[in-house]
């Protein structure tokens, strides 16, 4: 007999569910993702002792400390090839990843093998039936690539940007603690506000953002038909970027927050409130007057007088296209290949492969093969453009 639960995750994930055969712990994946294939759904729900411990576990793992027991657990079909990847996987620490090249050399290693294939260990990495508690989320591709992820790339990306987001606070505190142990000073604002936690912005938060605001004169003043020197003045802005450009006017707060990938585009008037990490992936594009938020004041007038305030981590995946007049909020997690309609406010996290629009913003239906031969809605590509897209496509394979 297969059991179920189901477990609310925090906000920038996707909800849980986990399978039981009524000892152990069998499943555990991302509601509505790819993995469901490999589950049990259409079974009794029953809230089991294991399900309770696995309940604790994800309790301490999202709120970001480190669970000292791990539930019991039994793996199905676990062959030799599979227990040799996992007991990898179960080495690698919270907040750093190895890519699947790393293991495969690490296997052929201990195999005495010349070398090992990597997408045989891709396969096992995908095959883990239970994650976060077997951490296939820390397994990447080459250069750092977020690939191949059945629980759907956006969580892996919140996945790693909690830990990253952990990792980094925890450090901080114990610099903190270590500066308090021989009487320095408590932990400043700057600190605060990049552990995540209430900050107030004082005179040294606003000279970063005075420094800021240099770059932003330049890049808002400059001549408009000088492409190359706005896409300089783009790069020494941004924290992190590959051919990025942006159509002036440009605003954000410290812009050292803010990673894209490649070919990054934002037309006229974006906003980016950047006060927590802003991360957008290869080959998005935003229209006009796209507003990015990732900070946020207490709901209370007595705290929200106080003057402290927070940023949470906006996290926007490859080929995204974000339409004019978006507002994305605090938190918000937005998968690959998605579009977002003009008009929208993005509440929630929006999965891979679909098109969202709307106040709040929801998903409309899927983006599906069909969609690639089409511009605008029931217009087609004419047979020139269409080849050369097709010549693109088998390029890049």
């Amino acid at each position: 007999m297969i059991y179920k639960w189901n477990y609310k995750t925090p906000d920038g994930f996707s909800d849980m569910i986990m399978n039981s055969d009524g000892e152990y712990l069998t499943g555990l994946w991302f509601e509505g993702s790819g993995d469901v294939s490999k589950h049990s759904v259409d079974c009794e729900e029953r809230n089991l002792s294991v399900f309770e411990e696995t309940t604790r576990w994800l309790d301490l793992y999202f709120s970001g400390q480190a669970p000292d027991f791990t539930p019991a657990y039994r793996l199905q079909n676990l062959t030799s090839f599979r227990k040799e990847v996992i007991d990898i996987m179960n080495t690698i620490p919270f907040g750093e990843t190895l890519t699947y090249g790393d293991i495969s050399e690490k296997i052929a290693k201990n195999r005495g093998l010349q070398r090992m294939s990597a997408q045989a260990v891709g396969g096992a990495v995908g095959w883990n039936p239970i994650c976060i508690i077997i951490p296939c989320h820390r397994v990447m591709g080459a250069n750092g690539k977020l690939t191949g992820y059945g629980g759907g790339i956006q969580n892996k990306a919140a996945l790693l940007a909690h830990e990253g987001q952990v990792k980094n606070a925890r450090k901080k505190l114990a610099d903190v603690y270590e500066r308090n142990r021989v009487g320095e000073a408590d932990m400043n604002h700057i600190e605060r506000r990049d552990c995540g936690m209430a900050y107030i912005s004082d005179a040294s938060v606003m000279e970063e953002q005075r420094t800021c605001r240099k770059l932003l004169h330049r890049l808002n003043t400059a001549d408009p038909s000088d492409f190359d020197e706005l896409q300089k003045i783009t790069k020494e802005i941004l924290g992190k970027s590959e051919d990025a450009f942006i159509n002036p006017p440009f605003h954000c707060d410290y812009g050292t927050h803010i990673e894209v990938g490649k070919n990054f585009f934002a037309n006229y008037n974006c906003t980016i409130l950047d006060v927590a990490k802003v991360k957008i992936g290869d080959n998005c594009q935003f229209a006009p007057n796209v507003a990015i938020y990732t900070a946020g004041h207490p709901l209370h007038p007595v705290s929200r007088n106080s003057m402290f305030e927070y940023g949470i981590e906006v996290v926007i995946g490859d080929n995204v296209w974000i339409g004019g007049n978006t507002v994305i909020l605090p938190g918000v997690h937005i998968g690959n290949n998605t579009v977002i309609g003009a008009g929208s406010v993005v509440t929630k996290d929006i999965p891979d492969w679909v098109v969202a629009a709307g106040n709040p913003c929801r998903v409309i239906r899927n983006i599906t093969e069909k969609d690639k031969r089409y511009y605008y809605r029931d217009r087609e590509f004419d047979e020139e453009a269409w080849e050369m897209i097709q010549k693109m496509e088998e390029s890049e394979k």
